[in-house]
């Protein structure tokens, strides 16, 4: 058996087991599998005696090769899970902004932090960032102080390594509310980023 492991330079050898499996008179069988970095292969030795006819055999694949290929092979495809599909449209629920400023709380980067992880796994997305504000202030002030908000989430991104050519922040100042305006708790969540998802590939933005 050492001149066989030896003969096909198996870089690492896995006896998995020693089997006796046919009970059947004149037939003995012992069964070792045995793994390389690429491929699984069984070696078998069975005597067949008989008046008439004796066989020997050697290194052979045969039907416990296909089981255990295909087991490893399923083992392979679960051990990678599909990664979920990305909506179109996320509110950043965590990033908010004080009255009257757009510099990011701290309390916002882990919020921004799973957002990057899915930029980074997907390279060939791209975003569109949006930022909002209550409705206290002038259209014209609003509207300036949205784009900077949905910048410094930009700026935040490209720190961290998002090439700048796929991101692009806008703002819509005061519009499209998603709360009660006459609430200081309502004004907290106007005062919002959304980030819309691009990717080329078919099936990673959710439908």
């Amino acid at each position: 058996m050492d001149n066989e492991i030896s003969r096909f330079s198996f870089k690492t050898v896995l006896r998995l087991f020693l089997c006796r499996t046919s009970r059947r008179p004149g037939i003995i069988q012992n069964g070792y599998f045995y793994i390389d970095n690429l491929s699984l292969f069984c070696y078998t030795h069975f005597t067949l005696k008989s008046k008439f006819l004796s066989v020997n055999g050697g290194f052979m694949k045969n039907i416990f090769f296909i089981i255990f290929f295909c087991f490893f092979v399923l083992c392979a495809c679960a051990s990678k899970p599909a990664q979920k599909c990305v909506p179109k449209v996320i509110i950043l629920k965590g990033v908010n902004f004080d009255y009257n400023k757009s510099a990011l709380r701290p309390e916002s980067y882990p919020v921004l932090d799973e957002n990057l992880a899915v930029l980074k796994s997907r390279p060939k997305m791209t975003i569109t960032i949006v930022g909002y504000t209550d409705s206290d202030g002038n259209d014209a002030y609003n509207q300036k102080l949205s784009e900077t908000r949905a910048s410094a989430v930009m700026q935040y991104f490209f720190e961290k390594g998002i090439p700048a050519g796929r991101m692009q922040a806008v703002g819509k100042g005061k519009s499209n509310p998603i709360a009660d305006n006459k609430t200081d708790a309502g004004k907290a969540q106007n005062r919002r980023i959304e980030i819309e998802f691009t990717d080329p590939e078919p099936n990673v933005i959710c439908q």
